[in-house]
């Protein structure tokens, strides 16, 4: 079993094994809020083209619709020892919460993390926000291994190369409380970038 194979590579690891009938949706949304988990880890094959983006996967909807972060691992993740982060920002109040978080959970491995904004046409206003927000980051998140980088293009095209050209491990976006049509029908960035691309 799984459990089994884990506790022989990870010896003292605590794991609870626990199984449910229903939606795999909910049942995951339910475990997650009555054990008040802290994070959701979630395997995903992705699924690509306009029918992926527009009805999504059950860690895509996981994603949506839960209230603690979600690890989503493509089949062909290779392990790694998190040693780069990248994190797409658009200066949200809601993106510093969840930077640092981001850097509570992350922290022991002490990776690099590299903020990224995707420029609008005016890259001058971009580069006076980018800094901006590197000076609010630095000063209330307490870590030193930050880098921040502008980019230009497609969001999505542009995170996901970048994501890949510069050697990271993880890719990280914040995500926003949706309405239900929303959430169903939308090709909003946290899902495309969670379709098309093979880091967790």
């Amino acid at each position: 079993s799984l459990k089994k194979d884990l506790f022989l590579q990870y010896p003292g690891l605590d794991i609870e094994v626990s199984t449910g009938y229903g939606f795999a949706v909910e049942e995951i949304i339910g475990n997650c809020e009555s054990r008040r988990a802290d994070l959701i880890v979630m395997g995903t094959k992705g699924a690509h083209g306009l029918t992926g983006a527009l009805m999504g996967s059950n860690t895509a909807e996981v994603i949506a619709r839960s209230t603690c972060p979600t690890l989503a691992v493509p089949f062909d993740a290779v392990s790694s020892d998190m040693k780069k982060i990248i994190f797409a920002t658009n200066y949200s109040d809601h993106d510093f919460q969840s930077l640092f978080l981001l850097t509570e959970i992350f922290k022991p491995w002490n990776p690099e993390i590299v903020v990224v904004h995707v420029a609008e046409p005016m890259p001058r206003e971009e580069r006076k926000q980018l800094e901006w927000f590197e000076s609010q980051v630095k000063a209330s998140i307490s870590y030193d291994k930050f880098s921040f980088a502008l980019l230009e293009g497609e969001i999505e095209k542009a995170v996901s190369e970048f994501a890949e050209s510069s050697g990271a491990d993880l890719l990280a976006v914040s995500k926003r409380r949706r309405c239900l049509f929303e959430r169903l029908v939308s090709r909003s960035v946290t899902r495309k970038l969670a379709y098309h691309t093979h880091l967790p």
